[in-house]
């Protein structure tokens, strides 16, 4: 699964719509009787808030392209 998905959004650099979308899946996951859930849920978070804070230019697609592959590299080792 992709950190949207992890979200329960589409790819988007909107903040607030991040934030909102983990505060609403934070009620699925609450990190006490869903641990593993959880911290999936929060790296979602902060790689789409990093992914959201890419400015626009020359590199925006390598940076991009390596958030992706940050992310999926972080649930290979923590699921």
């Amino acid at each position: 699964m992709t950190m949207w998905e992890h979200l329960g959004i589409e790819e988007t650099k909107d903040l607030n719509r991040i934030k909102s979308s983990y505060a609403k899946s934070l009620r699925l996951h609450h990190p006490e009787e869903d641990p593993e859930g959880f911290q999936i849920l929060k790296a979602a978070y902060d790689f789409a808030q990093k992914y959201a804070n890419i400015k626009d230019g020359a590199d925006t697609k390598k940076e991009e392209l390596l958030l992706y592959i940050g992310f999926a590299n972080y649930c290979r080792q923590n699921m």
